[in-house]
């Protein structure tokens, strides 16, 4: 499925695309100031069933706006909904009780991948002997 979205010249906004029954929230943040760029630290992480909490570093020059903005009913933000320069966010992943799932959180316009094992799985941990 493809859609349209025009460029944004004023404040953050949001709508919500419906899709075989299932919505879909689409944000669009303003447009950055001049100089404005953001990264994103992890760009990823990965969660047991039982859930948890996870943190995302945002890196960008002093005096960039940034927001961040769950996907899911599951992952709910924490701290750090939205900054200025370089901060930190937080989210909570809610306890999986079906099928493993992957969401997604927008962080300074950039997308926050989660993972989450399936009900009843065990987090995989490597370990090495030496």
């Amino acid at each position: 499925m493809y859609f349209n979205i025009q460029t944004n010249t004023g404040e953050e906004r949001a709508a919500t695309v419906l899709v075989a029954g299932r919505s879909f929230t689409v944000v669009q943040e303003k447009q950055a100031a001049a100089g404005c760029s953001f990264l994103i630290n992890p760009a990823a992480q990965s969660f047991g069933s039982a859930g948890g909490e996870g943190t995302t570093t945002i890196t960008t020059a002093a005096g960039c706006q940034w927001s961040t903005l769950s996907n899911e009913s599951w992952i709910t933000v924490t701290e750090g909904a939205s900054g200025t320069s370089g901060g930190m966010t937080g989210i909570r992943v809610a306890a999986n009780t079906g099928a493993a799932r992957t969401g997604t959180v927008f962080v300074a316009g950039q997308t926050l991948t989660i993972n989450q094992a399936a009900a009843g799985a065990k987090r995989r941990t490597r370990s090495r002997s030496f």
